[in-house]
């Protein structure tokens, strides 16, 4: 049975720390690997007594009340993150950490941080300009070329995703319109719902 601190997959781990953690305050963050010749479980162990990491909401009240920093924890395979609030953290505050306000993660292809004060997972810039460069010079090819290019694209469907896509496509549409060519639609390329 899965511990209700990891994930299988990156979609999950990216979705918790932006969706649970940065939109519930946890704004600064350290991320480590575990090395090969130890175990995950004995370092989770670890982790939660040595951060006082706990699902009980009354704790944390308590904690947050003593102007004290929550911490939290995710892991997947053999990385963790550690995500922390404002306030004071003895162990957390021994440790070089990040503010994803001005440092986003940068995990995989995908960036993690604060936009507009939220919370935003978007492709990282590097591998979305090599992504978007190979898609418009497609741009007026076969229409069902162009859409099953763009439907290819090997991403989640995480929100700031979304308006990357959308922008792209945009750009598409701009350019097939002025030589005559029928457009790309939306459809079967971003979800009905907009969300993930």
């Amino acid at each position: 049975m899965t511990a209700w601190y990891e994930v299988s997959n990156v979609g999950q781990f990216l979705g918790r720390i932006a969706n649970i953690y940065i939109w519930n305050g946890y704004t600064r963050y350290a991320v480590r690997h575990i090395p090969s010749d130890k175990s995950p479980q004995a370092v989770d162990t670890k982790i939660l007594s040595c951060y006082h990491i706990t699902q009980c909401r009354m704790t944390r009240m308590r904690h947050a009340a003593r102007g004290e920093a929550k911490v939290g924890y995710i892991r997947f395979g053999r990385t963790f993150i550690l995500v922390a609030t404002t306030g004071k953290h003895k162990a957390f505050g021994r440790i070089q950490s990040h503010d994803f306000y001005t440092s986003p993660l940068h995990y995989y292809h995908y960036s993690v941080g604060i936009r507009n004060q939220k919370p935003c997972i978007r492709i990282a810039h590097k591998t979305w300009k090599w992504a978007e460069h190979r898609i418009s010079k497609m741009a007026l090819h076969d229409h069902d070329k162009v859409q099953q290019a763009l439907q290819d694209l090997p991403y989640y469907n995480f929100v700031g995703v979304q308006e990357q896509k959308r922008h792209l496509i945009a750009h598409i549409n701009a350019r097939r319109k002025r030589a005559g060519l029928p457009l790309i639609s939306n459809q079967n390329i971003l979800p009905k719902d907009g969300t993930m």
